[in-house]
């Protein structure tokens, strides 16, 4: 989970681009249902370290979603919008 954050921040950050991203939100959904508190322990025992990460990795996701206010600014479009604009893009 943390090296999928840890890759969209790094991805996010490289972007030379002032972006207006407004209200997009990063979820992180993990099916606990799906593994039973002795079953965990009994695998983390079973299991080499890496495997067992590996499959509780599996029924992990990270998404960002709610993107309807943002937008994805190509260098020639950001390069032509008025000084005004572009302030408003560095700013936010």
């Amino acid at each position: 989970i943390i090296r999928k954050l840890i890759r969209l921040a790094q991805i996010c950050h490289s972007v030379k681009i002032p972006q207006k991203w407004i209200g997009s939100s990063v979820a992180i959904a993990y099916d606990a249902g799906d593994l039973k508190l002795t079953s965990i322990e009994e695998q983390a025992q079973q299991q080499s370290e890496e495997l067992y990460e590996e499959n509780v990795a599996s029924k992990v996701q990270v998404n960002i979603f709610d993107w309807g206010r943002s937008e994805l600014l190509l260098d020639e479009r950001f390069h032509g919008m008025s000084q005004e604009d572009q302030r408003d893009r560095k700013r936010l």
